[in-house]
């Protein structure tokens, strides 16, 4: 794994509109403000484009995923397990992503995929607001390794997430929550 430098940003960013629907993908010049205070990581594989993309946040606390692709010409081939696998063991912390709603078959697979390599599916519903996504409010679950999380750490966990990850601090968490 390669860590991304500050010139591959516009070409990474490319790779993310491609596999990730536009509403769900950050801002640019946020995201790019992420990747140059060193408050975002972004590890890669590239042989003639990018082969997997990690981007994630490590907090004192927790290593968050932020997005995780793995190119279409490697899919369905291991390569996304054995290299997420290596990744959450490079750290003593508990690691989170986020997921989509289950409602359609391709999502489905996305948490099953997942739950394989021992990510365990927290069905608290929350919403990142318009406020701190590109263009509409985004419901996810929170997936945790390598347990679930009750309630009241989730709630901590969802204001960390918006704040630290998001760097929005403006949200009533009662209101914008579950």
């Amino acid at each position: 794994m390669k860590s991304l430098e500050i010139n591959q940003f516009e070409e990474f960013y490319r790779f993310l509109l491609e596999y990730f629907p536009y509403d769900e993908v950050k801002e640019y010049h946020h995201y790019y403000d992420l990747l140059k205070r060193s408050i975002l990581n972004v590890e890669y594989e590239y042989d003639n484009g990018f082969q997997y993309i990690i981007s994630y946040f490590e907090l004192e606390n927790m290593v968050f995923i932020d997005y995780y692709a793995i190119c279409k010409n490697n899919q369905g081939k291991g390569i996304g397990t054995t290299v997420l696998t290596s990744f959450i063991k490079k750290f003593n912390k508990p690691v989170y992503l986020e997921v989509e709603l289950p409602d359609d078959e391709i999502k489905q697979r996305r948490i099953r995929f997942y739950q394989n390599i021992g990510f365990k599916l927290n069905q608290y519903e929350y919403i990142v607001p318009k406020k701190v996504s590109c263009t509409t409010d985004l419901n996810f679950y929170i997936m945790s390794y390598p347990q679930k999380i009750d309630k009241d750490k989730f709630q901590v966990l969802y204001k960390q997430i918006i704040e630290e990850v998001y760097q929005y601090k403006g949200v009533n968490y009662e209101e914008e929550n579950i």
